[in-house]
């Protein structure tokens, strides 16, 4: 059963960086910090996510980051094996282990010799002895393996295009294109994957490394040198893709999909809800995410909100622990209200919501100044209806081309979603836009 009050940050794995930069992944803290009651995050990201590193050892503040802070707080927790051990323990003990094998150069096990790096840790254990770590030893190694192998089957392979009733004519031309030009990833590599796993299961490391050993055999074919201790990595197997435009593109979209279904499967076995992060307004070929998310029931459209918030690049230069005070101090009655939502979705709690999150956006805008403060406008409703429109950006393009850089951000708790748009714009920029047009338009998502 699912724990309506947790969330799976996935923004922090490192298979992800080519859908979430350094920016994006800062911006979607903000907002999940902010909106979200409690983040999980698998252990491992703690020393192999390039930009939670970046994010503590590269703390601009003066005290500690929005991340420390949090963790601090027990608002973000990591999963841990071994509960009898400390978390710092814990991965020391990880990476003595060395249980990621061929993925073992992937982790940055040398960074819990950072000073700085190991004190975070550590003052993340402040949290959870507050709060505790979800412990993840009864769920075995197999049991995530046969999830994510279910996943990836009914999903990706075979001879079938997957489709759903919400497709367009797009989703449906760009997805044709992706699985006849994957046809040999999807079911030979991924065939070969599973053999290797032999263990019921799938691997999505062994599935990357089995799609390496294709790139490399056409890449030695024509003389060049292929790394395949590299192969985990989708930037360095694009290089060797760059003169076939059709299969670059599709296994950008099919390297999505791997991710979407790992984070689901990772989420389920914890008991969580996927968490969306903020992906890079570029990243339009995410849009094609729409079969693995499919809505199981007939829903209806969601509700709107007009809310007032900073934008979210002014929101980025506010010191953490302010970010945190309205939260713990003010945030309350929302995550209440919210989560009472997830389990009746009368009108009386509807507008008891509304009420809260309209109370809770005007206490977060009083971090700025007036002239700085942003009219936005918030969709929410069911999960199913918003796990179609956060997943790329050819959703924003209409709000994009009217001169806005806009993202969707996304925060969950329970059956409950709320999308909520990003602002996003240079300082100068930005003042002038206030002064030509106080309010921005309405952001209308397709779906």
């Amino acid at each position: 059963m699912k724990n309506k009050n947790i969330s799976f940050f996935n923004a922090a794995d490192e298979a992800n960086k080519m859908e979430v930069d350094s920016r994006s992944f800062e911006e979607s803290l903000i907002y999940n910090v902010l909106f979200q009651r409690k983040l999980v995050l698998q252990d491992a990201y703690y020393i192999n996510s390039r930009y939670l590193r970046s994010h503590v050892l590269e703390n601009p503040f003066h005290q500690f980051s929005l991340f420390e802070e949090a963790s601090q707080e027990g608002i973000i927790i990591p999963t841990i094996r071994n509960k009898n051990l400390s978390f710092f323990e814990n991965l020391k003990e990880l990476s003595s282990d060395r249980t990621y094998g061929k993925n073992e150069h992937n982790l940055d096990f040398k960074i819990l010799e950072n000073p700085t790096y190991e004190a975070f840790i550590k003052n993340s254990q402040k949290g959870l002895d507050k709060e505790g770590a979800l412990n993840t030893n009864d769920i075995t190694d197999v049991e995530f393996a046969k999830g994510y192998k279910n996943l990836v089957e009914k999903f990706i392979m075979g001879d079938s295009i997957p489709i759903c009733d919400i497709d367009n004519d797009d989703s449906l031309q760009i997805r044709t294109r992706v699985w006849q030009a994957t046809e040999e990833w999807r079911n030979s590599s991924i065939k070969e994957a599973i053999s290797i796993t032999n263990n019921g299961g799938l691997s999505r490391s062994e599935i990357f490394f089995a799609i390496a050993r294709n790139i490399k055999s056409m890449a030695q074919k024509k003389g060049k040198i292929f790394d395949i201790n590299k192969g985990t990595h989708l930037d360095y197997n694009l290089k060797f893709l760059e003169q076939d435009s059709e299969k670059y593109l599709s296994l950008k979209i099919l390297w999505s999909w791997l991710n979407k279904c790992h984070h689901k499967n990772l989420a389920e076995k914890l008991g969580a809800y996927v968490n969306f992060s903020s992906y890079k307004p570029d990243s339009y070929y995410l849009a094609d995410t729409i079969f693995i998310d499919q809505p199981t029931i007939e829903i209806n459209k969601p509700f709107e909100l007009d809310v007032t918030l900073p934008p979210i690049d002014i929101l980025r230069k506010i010191e953490p622990s302010k970010i945190l005070k309205v939260r713990l101090g003010r945030g309350e009655p929302y995550f209440e209200a919210l989560l009472d939502y997830s389990y009746v979705q009368s009108d009386i709690n509807r507008e008891r919501l509304e009420k809260a999150l309209t109370k809770y956006c005007e206490e977060i805008s009083k971090l700025v100044s007036r002239s700085k403060r942003i009219d936005t406008t918030i969709k929410y409703g069911r999960f199913d209806l918003f796990s179609q429109l956060v997943s790329g950006g050819s959703s924003l393009t209409s709000a994009s081309m009217s001169g806005n850089n806009v993202q969707i951000y996304c925060a969950v708790i329970g059956a409950i979603c709320l999308s909520i748009p990003m602002i996003v714009s240079k300082y100068k920029a930005y003042r002038r836009q206030i002064k030509e047009k106080p309010q921005i338009q309405k952001i209308e998502l397709t779906f």
